[in-house]
C-alpha cells in the first residue's frame, strides 16, 4: 500500500492479487533451485522514497550488476570495500524514509 500512494497509483484487488501471486511463485521458485524464499521488504518504500525512482526495471539493472560482480572478484572486492559508516548511514536514511512512508500511510 505504501509504494501505490509513492508511486501515485490506486490500490485495487487485482494489483494485490497479482502480488501475491508473484511472490508465492518466487518463492516456490526459490524453493526449487534450493534458495531462501525471496520475499518483498519494506526497505523497498525507503529505497523509492530516497532515490525517486518509480521503475520496477531497475531491479533488473541491479540484478546484471550484482551477477557482473559475482563473476569478477575484484570488483565486488570494491563494493566490500565501501566504509561500515558509509552504509549505516545509508540505511539510517532508508529506514527514515520507511517510517515517514509508515506514518503516512497511518494518518490516512
Amino acid at each position: 500500500i505504501a509504494i501505490h500512494e509513492m508511486v501515485d497509483k490506486e490500490v485495487t484487488g487485482k494489483n494485490i492479487k497479482r502480488g501475491l501471486f508473484g511472490d508465492g511463485i518466487s518463492t516456490a521458485l526459490s524453493g526449487i533451485f534450493n534458495s531462501f524464499p525471496i520475499t518483498p521488504f519494506g526497505q523497498n518504500t525507503g529505497i523509492v522514497g530516497l532515490t525517486g525512482i518509480k521503475s520496477r526495471f531497475i531491479a533488473v539493472y541491479a540484478g546484471v550488476i550484482l551477477l557482473v560482480l559475482g563473476f569478477l572478484p575484484k570488483f565486488a572486492a570494491i563494493i566490500g570495500a565501501i566504509p561500515k559508516p558509509v552504509l549505516g548511514g545509508v540505511g539510517f536514511a532508508m529506514f527514515g524514509m520507511v517510517m515517514v512512508g509508515g506514518v503516512k500511510t497511518l494518518s490516512k
